[in-house]
């Protein structure tokens, strides 16, 4: 079963949904979720440097896990457009300098990357990303057998 995550940025609107694509067509926002994600257990109303640190460390416990996963999973379109009201040489190439490491990055650690579009416009100064990965289940739990040995360390951080 295909679970396509989605993730798009524009001036003020942030929006990350997830996609069952097989079952029902159901789509689910995360925003609450994310949220959630980046406070903690003992104040979840508020979102401080101190409760990101701690996710960030938690989610470090991960990182062999999202590999494995990342690494089947094939994202289905990329977008990204960098706009700035100068028209400096300078931030033109580090924008464009910006770009390639993104698309690096991409290309490296996930299975297919298609439908990409980069573009840097001399505009008001706006960023916009968005990104649709197709993930199945079984990358899951392939990637949590791959990488049993860090379960324990998994466990011991989220219950911190």
């Amino acid at each position: 079963m295909p679970i396509g995550l989605k993730i798009s940025y524009k001036q003020n609107i942030n929006d990350v949904s997830i996609s069952f694509y097989k079952l029902f067509n159901i789509k689910i926002d995360l925003d609450h979720f994310i949220h959630f994600l980046l406070s903690t257990k003992q104040n979840r109303n508020q979102i401080t440097i101190d409760s990101i640190i701690h996710n960030i460390k938690i989610g470090y416990q991960f990182k062999n896990i999202m590999k494995s996963v990342c690494h089947f999973s094939k994202i289905k379109k990329v977008t990204l457009i960098l706009k700035k009201n100068d028209e400096k040489v300078f931030s033109q190439v580090s924008f464009w300098m910006l770009i390639n490491k993104v698309s690096n990055l991409l290309h490296t650690n996930f299975k297919n990357v298609a439908n990409e579009y980069y573009m840097v416009s001399p505009q008001s100064y706006l960023i916009q990303f968005e990104i649709i990965v197709e993930v199945r289940l079984i990358y899951f739990i392939y990637a949590f057998l791959r990488n049993i040995k860090d379960l324990p360390k998994v466990i011991k951080a989220i219950r911190s």
